[in-house]
């Protein structure tokens, strides 16, 4: 049973768009706005769509979609975003991965929480699992 707390207050409607459809909507609305800015440059609107258009597609054909979970091991970055939209564009689940946990540990997470595939970098590659690799 609930706590009384958590009862209170009206029932909220689901939001009819997604949060890729959001932000797909605020791309079409400002796509030369900046949509991540950090130490490396900036990322419009546009930028950011497109590039997570491009990893939605190899995703998809990598047969990654809904109900499937995706890994991302990488540091907050541009192409974390990247990662995270073009996973939600597929309608797949993203699992997100700590680089600072040991091989086995990742790899304990990666089965059970049956991720096929993981979005990462160069750089953190070595931080997978051999079979990963």
């Amino acid at each position: 049973q609930l706590p009384h707390s958590i009862r209170i207050g009206e029932a909220l409607p689901y939001p009819e768009l997604t949060l890729h459809e959001r932000f797909r909507k605020q791309a079409a609305l400002n796509p030369d706005a900046p949509a991540v800015v950090s130490e490396t440059g900036i990322l419009t609107y546009r930028e950011l769509d497109d590039q997570s258009e491009i990893l939605s597609r190899h995703l998809l054909g990598h047969n990654q979609s809904r109900g499937s979970r995706v890994g991302i091991l990488m540091d907050t970055s541009p192409e974390y975003a990247v990662a995270l939209f073009g996973i939600l564009k597929t309608g797949a689940a993203y699992v997100v991965l700590d680089k600072a946990q040991p091989i086995a540990a990742l790899e304990r997470i990666l089965e059970n929480a049956s991720v096929e595939i993981v979005v990462t970098n160069k750089h953190y590659t070595p931080n997978l699992p051999t079979t990963w690799s």
